[in-house]
């Protein structure tokens, strides 16, 4: 089955972008293994984690990009049948993009093999990506026909015109390590194209749905109404 790529990923239905804004959360570590994540109040600010990081640090002209922000971490998710522990892992998709001509060799990152090149403008705005994702809760998330899912967000986010796209998948993990679905963040990026219509479901009826090995049934299609 053909995935997504960075030239070929959907945006989600405008009816995303006008549920309530994501919530802070405060994100803690002391290694590289998955860490737990507590939402807290809208006021709190956001706090990335300390070093060892999941990813490496990216410097550029003396710049140091930090990325323990993307560790892996784990939050609990309360469906219709019970509660569920996610286990998130973001790609480096989303802080990077595909090598270019435009791209000096202190731009380029290579992680687990795969060389791309880092987009200041992608690790800008990842640093949300958690509490994005803590935040999902009963909001509508999106299936793209090719089995995997995505949201969006808009201005609030991003703080211009063009959609933040955020795409994942996610697998059962049947209680492994005490985690019922791993959600595999493939990437992340601003997006100015867009559809006609996308299928939602709500993230917790997705992840209740993945957790007890059930069929998942996105909505019909939805038409996107532009702004």
């Amino acid at each position: 089955m053909r995935r997504l790529s960075d030239l070929d990923e959907l945006p989600a239905s405008e009816d995303a972008a006008q549920e309530p804004p994501v919530a802070p959360v405060v994100v803690t570590a002391t290694t590289s293994e998955p860490v737990h994540v507590t939402a807290q109040p809208a006021e709190a600010a956001l706090k990335p984690a300390p070093n060892p990081s999941f990813f490496k640090s990216k410097t550029i002209k003396g710049q140091v990009y930090d990325l323990s922000h993307l560790n892996p971490f784990q939050f609990s998710l309360e469906g219709m049948e019970g509660t569920y522990t996610i286990e998130v892992i973001f790609s480096c998709h989303c802080f990077t993009e595909a090598v270019g001509n435009q791209h000096t060799p202190d731009f380029h990152y290579t992680h687990k093999g795969e060389k791309r090149a880092f987009c200041i403008s992608r690790h800008g705005l990842s640093i949300a990506l958690p509490s994005m994702i803590t935040s999902l809760g009963k909001q509508s998330v999106y299936w793209n026909n090719r089995g995997n899912f995505f949201f969006w967000r808009n201005q609030a986010i991003t703080g211009t015109n063009i959609p933040y796209l955020v795409f994942f998948d996610t697998i059962r993990s049947r209680g492994k390590n005490g985690v019922d679905v791993v959600m595999n963040v493939e990437s992340a990026h601003l997006k100015p194209n867009m559809t006609q219509s996308a299928a939602p479901i709500k993230f917790a009826n997705l992840i209740e749905a993945k957790a007890t090995g059930k069929a998942i049934k996105p909505g019909p299609r939805v038409s996107i109404k532009r702004k």
